[in-house]
């Protein structure tokens, strides 16, 4: 498809409508414009360690002006009218407060079509909105936009952090990119002793220690390759990834930090037992019901 630009833009196809909006249960995207002037600022100054760790010009400065923000944003909107580049501001859901931002910029190296880069305001890193804007903003990226060829800048801000029970294998995992898959199979309810196996895709695992301790069982093909594996610290049996592996594996979810993607689907229900669903009509509890419960009761 022919494609039209000019030195130092984006260039997209012809006629292209550039898609403006994307909207999670947990927040909205909208062009940055003028108008998110102090909610963005607030944003950027509680954010402004972690930003300027990622920033090759130290962006913020700890004396940034609310004016300096406003003019940072007006080129923005103009950006965005010329089609040149394009900054969204990440919203919660009745536009109250910004909770991050999303920049598509043009590539600074050959062989790509854009560079994104993407930041969360620092009261929400920990509950792993990151995983989950990433998550989302690539998908909207693959089906609405023209970009074959995506660079992500500073991708380990979107890992999370992993580690067995012990604490002797840590690892980072990431970008989280699904799916996010319950097992109900019977091989991984033995592997777990639980109902199910929660197991999410991520690209990539960077063990940061103890990968020499993960100990690796192979059991036999049952129906088609591959044959099942489980992988786990041979110190205090907690399930991790693989060490060795290349690329794209399923990550035990329970050993990871910082993710709040919800799973996408229950696999293998069929071999569900009765009692796997938390569907059912049992009561449940919370730590301090079920503690207060427990007391009553000796």
């Amino acid at each position: 498809m022919q494609k039209t630009g000019r030195s130092g833009a984006l260039t997209l196809p012809e006629g292209f409508v550039v898609p403006t909006t994307l909207e999670t249960d947990q927040y909205r995207l909208k062009p940055l414009t003028q108008a998110h002037t102090e909610l963005d600022f607030a944003a950027v100054m509680e954010t402004q360690q972690r930003l300027r760790a990622s920033a090759p010009n130290g962006w913020p400065r700890p004396d940034f002006t609310l004016e300096e923000n406003r003019s940072d944003l007006r080129r923005h909107e103009q950006e965005f009218v010329d089609r040149s580049a394009f900054a969204f501001t990440v919203l919660n859901l009745d536009e109250s407060a910004v909770i991050g931002c999303v920049y598509l910029n043009p590539p600074a190296q050959t062989g790509c079509d854009v560079d994104v880069h993407m930041w969360v305001r620092e009261r929400d890193y920990p509950r792993g909105l990151a995983q989950h804007l990433h998550r989302h903003v690539d998908a909207w990226l693959s089906k609405y936009w023209s970009f074959d060829r995506i660079n992500y800048l500073r991708p380990d801000y979107y890992f999370a952090r992993g580690s067995c029970l012990c604490g002797s294998v840590t690892f980072y995992a990431g970008p989280v990119t699904g799916p996010f898959e319950l097992c109900h199979c019977s091989r991984c309810r033995q592997a777990t002793g639980s109902a199910y196996a929660a197991l999410v895709g991520v690209s990539e695992v960077r063990f940061t220690s103890g990968s020499d301790l993960v100990t690796t069982c192979s059991l036999p093909i049952t129906s088609q390759p591959p044959a099942y594996k489980r992988c786990f610290c041979n110190t205090c049996g907690s399930p991790l990834p693989e060490p060795g592996v290349t690329g794209w594996q399923e990550v035990p979810a329970g050993c990871l930090e910082l993710i709040s993607l919800p799973p996408d689907r229950h696999i293998y229900v069929d071999d569900a037992p009765a009692w796997s669903f938390p569907e059912s009509a049992l009561p449940r509890f919370t730590r301090a019901e079920i503690h207060q419960l427990r007391e009553s009761q000796k």
